[in-house]
C-alpha cells in the first residue's frame, strides 16, 4: 500500500463520517456534525492526487449530472473538495456530490460520489441507495455533454469500525464509481449512523 493511497483513503474516510450521517428523521433535535471535527489534519491535495498521475488517463471533463433510474434520481452533481482552511467540505443536504480530490467519473480508478441518507426533517438524496441491485444503471453527464453509463456490480453495508478501505479506495485500471451514504442503526449519542452503505459500479463496455 503506497503512502499516497493511504493519504487518499484517510481523506475520503473523514468525509464519509459525515456524508449522509448528520441526522436521522426520527431525531428532530439533532444537528449535523461539523466537518472539521472529523480529522485533525488534512493531507495535501496535490499529494493525494499524485498516485493518479503515474498512469495514462482517459480525458474526461468534470461531472455535472447523475441519473439512477432504479431509485428515481435524476439531477445535478455538485463538487466537493477542501475548504480554504483545509478542512473537509461535505455535500449540502439535498445535493449529490463528487469528491474532486480523486478520480473523475470515466477516469481509471474509483470516483467517490457522496450524499446524505436523511436529515431531521425528511429522507434525503441517497435514502434509497441500499435498494440498488447488480445490473442497475448509473449515468453520469459531464461538463462537455458526454454521458457515461456505469453498471452497479454490488451493494454492501459495513460498520464504520470495519470500513472496507482497500475495496473502496484501491486504485484500479478501469473507471469505477463508489456511491456512498450512511445506514444501519442511528446512534443518538453520537448523532450519526453506525454503518456505511456502498454501491460499487463499473463503466459499461
Amino acid at each position: 500500500m503506497t503512502v499516497t493511497y493511504r493519504l487518499f483513503a484517510a481523506l475520503i474516510a473523514g468525509i464519509l463520517l459525515v456524508s449522509g450521517c448528520g441526522t436521522a428523521t426520527e431525531s428532530p433535535t439533532s444537528q449535523p456534525p461539523i466537518a472539521s471535527d472529523i480529522i485533525s489534519t488534512t493531507p495535501n491535495i496535490d499529494t493525494v492526487r499524485g498516485f493518479q498521475s503515474t498512469r495514462q488517463q482517459r480525458q474526461v471533463s468534470p461531472p455535472v449530472g447523475i441519473s439512477i433510474p432504479a431509485i428515481d434520481i435524476d439531477g445535478p452533481l455538485t463538487h466537493t473538495g477542501l475548504n480554504p482552511d483545509r478542512t473537509l467540505e461535505v455535500p449540502d443536504f439535498g445535493d449529490i456530490s463528487w469528491f474532486n480530490g480523486g478520480a473523475k467519473p470515466g477516469e481509471s480508478g474509483p470516483a467517490a460520489i457522496l450524499g446524505h441518507v436523511d436529515s431531521h426533517i425528511a429522507p434525503d438524496v441517497f435514502y434509497r441507495l441500499n435498494e440498488l441491485n447488480p445490473g442497475d444503471d448509473v449515468t453520469i453527464t459531464t461538463e462537455s455533454g458526454e454521458t457515461l453509463r456505469f453498471v452497479v456490480t454490488r451493494v454492501e453495508q459495513h460498520s464504520k469500525d470495519e470500513f472496507p478501505t482497500e475495496a473502496v479506495y484501491l486504485p484500479s485500471t478501469t473507471p469505477e464509481l463508489r456511491l456512498i451514504t450512511c445506514g444501519g442503526d442511528f446512534d443518538q449519542r453520537e448523532r450519526s449512523y453506525r454503518d456505511n452503505i456502498i454501491a460499487f459500479a463499473s463503466l459499461a463496455e
